[in-house]
């Protein structure tokens, strides 16, 4: 059985997959066979939001609602990416909560970092791709 780290891991690469089609398309690059049309693709990319797209996806993430999801998230993930997201949640602000609203609340910035990772990733890739494709037309 896979720990909740790791499915949360997986989970935020489909979703990133899953934005990236909503968003830009990559499917539709195939299309592209003009230097202005790689040039208009690759803006769009850069000019992706992907912590807002993160945010908006991680908030209806399961994890995030239930908070024994969110504490079994919590207890099996690396210590640095907790800490990175309790330094989050400490910057994000709001009211005092108690331990399980907490889990809830960094469980969600846990979610948000790998969505947003595997969104930039999925980016990246296309615009290696785009570049390149666009030195040939």
């Amino acid at each position: 059985m896979a720990n909740a780290y790791q499915e949360m891991l997986n989970r935020a690469k489909q979703d990133a997959k899953e934005l990236g089609e909503e968003s830009v398309s990559f499917a539709k690059a195939k299309a592209i066979n003009s230097f202005d049309g790689w040039s208009d693709y690759i803006n769009s990319l850069e000019a992706l939001d992907i912590s807002d797209m993160a945010h908006e996806s991680a908030d209806s993430w399961d994890t995030v609602i239930y908070h024994w999801k969110a504490m079994q998230l919590c207890t099996e993930c690396p210590v640095s990416v907790l800490h990175e997201a309790e330094s989050a949640s400490e910057d994000f602000g709001g009211d005092q909560a108690g331990l399980y609203e907490l889990a809830s609340r960094i469980a969600y910035f846990i979610i948000v970092q790998a969505i947003s990772d595997a969104m930039q990733d999925e980016i990246d890739g296309c615009l290696e791709l785009a570049q390149a494709l666009q030195e040939n037309c």
